[in-house]
């Protein structure tokens, strides 16, 4: 079984890298090359997909590994987690609230912080992380967007976890647009104006 021992090579890269302290960055190539393989593996069969979802949750709790890189795309271990489960509506059923409550907690830092790498080429600080972001909210709609069609099931929980953490809309909340913060002091002032004109009928 090819897949457990690419997999468990990238477990001890990462174990190494997390006790390490000649620097952030050492590692990654064999994390990236261990990634790109079982992308290529879980898009092979769906045997292959099933076998890799065993492992999600490792893959889950080391998915913000290498995000802050675009031209990394489709090597992070968060891509694997994707290819694991993508357009299999069985494995999507199997989701369950403690694997997408980790995303959620990823998703929630990159709306209260900045995309240190953006900054640092010159960008503008917008107050949040669009890079990271944008692929935590791309999994979470794989999850509940299955081949064409909505898994209620999934859907009802990942609105559950959202408004659990509501700083996951960060990029909701900040930006040029009036936002959704906007929204919802405009809704409480027009209840609140319903309720007084009703008292004073």
């Amino acid at each position: 079984r090819v897949h457990e021992n690419v997999t468990t090579a990238m477990i001890n890269t990462l174990a190494k890298r997390a006790h390490s302290d000649s620097g952030p960055n050492t590692s990654h190539e064999m994390v990236v090359a261990c990634c790109r393989f079982l992308c290529f593996f879980c898009r092979t069969g769906r045997q292959n997909q099933k076998a890799m979802f065993e492992h999600l949750g490792f893959l889950l709790e080391n998915s913000n590994i290498l995000l802050s890189r675009p031209s990394l795309r489709g090597s992070p271990p968060l891509d694997v987690a994707y290819s694991s489960l993508m357009e299999n509506s069985e494995l999507a059923l199997a989701l369950r609230e403690h694997y997408l409550e980790k995303i959620a907690i990823y998703l929630s830092r990159c709306g209260l912080q900045s995309n240190q790498d953006l900054l640092d080429r010159g960008y503008i600080d917008v107050g949040w992380d669009p890079v990271e972001g944008e692929r935590y909210l791309d999994f979470l709609r794989f999850c509940v967007w299955v081949n064409g069609e909505s898994v209620e099931e999934n859907a009802n929980l990942v609105i559950r976890l959202l408004i659990r953490r509501p700083e996951c809309l960060g990029p909701a909340l900040r930006g040029e647009g009036p936002g959704l913060l906007a929204a919802i002091k405009d809704a409480i002032k027009m209840s609140e104006k319903i309720t007084v004109e009703k008292l004073a009928e």
